[in-house]
């Protein structure tokens, strides 16, 4: 079983929040990198790693917050992961986040 990646989707993430005019999209954080979880096989998690949607979604126009992240996850503080998600223009949602909906 492979590691799911964008390109395997059906779609475009980031043409369809775009297509749909999405203004907050509300995305799994779980885990950032391979390396964050060594000795783990990822294959069966159905879902792709914190920093390849960070890539695939740079400066999308949708706001786009991580949330669920796991307790290895490095953008649960301030560091340089976190720095470069901000970086690309994307957020970390916080405990206390409120959006309207």
């Amino acid at each position: 079983m492979q590691r799911f990646h964008w390109q395997t989707f059906r779609s475009d993430l980031r043409a369809w929040l775009a297509t749909h005019r999405v203004h907050i999209a509300l995305l799994d954080g779980t885990c950032f990198s391979p390396d964050k979880l060594p000795g783990r096989d990822l294959a069966p998690i159905p879902r792709p790693l914190a920093q390849d949607t960070a890539r695939h979604l740079a400066h999308v126009e949708a706001e786009v917050a991580f949330i669920h992240l796991n307790h290895t996850n490095p953008l649960w503080r301030s560091g340089k992961e976190r720095a470069w998600i901000e970086g690309l223009g994307l957020r970390v949602g916080v405990q206390g986040d409120v959006w309207s909906l």
